[in-house]
């Protein structure tokens, strides 16, 4: 492999998570390259409402999702990032 080639060619760098679209009506995907990963998704005021753990699902669905922003905490390995989440 070339030294130059950028790093998201060989492995999705935690910092490139995207979730998407965002804002959202419930449903969203995450770009996890297929990678085994845990979600967590928090309420602004820290009550986790979601968590799925050695997941590889692009899609997620918040069950009973209230129009608001939440926290969603992707991990994968040891990384983790923590990306704001609007629902509409």
């Amino acid at each position: 492999m070339a030294e130059n080639a950028p790093k998201t060619s060989i492995a999705l760098d935690i910092n490139d998570i995207a979730l998407y679209p965002n804002p959202s009506n419930g449903t969203f995907f995450i770009n996890n390259s297929n990678k085994i990963y845990a979600i967590e998704i928090y309420s602004i005021i820290g009550q986790k409402i979601f968590e799925e753990e050695n997941s590889t699902r692009s899609a997620i669905t918040l069950p009973n999702s209230v129009k608001r922003t939440y926290l969603v905490r992707v991990s994968i390995g040891s990384d983790s990032v923590i990306k704001k989440l609007i629902i509409n």
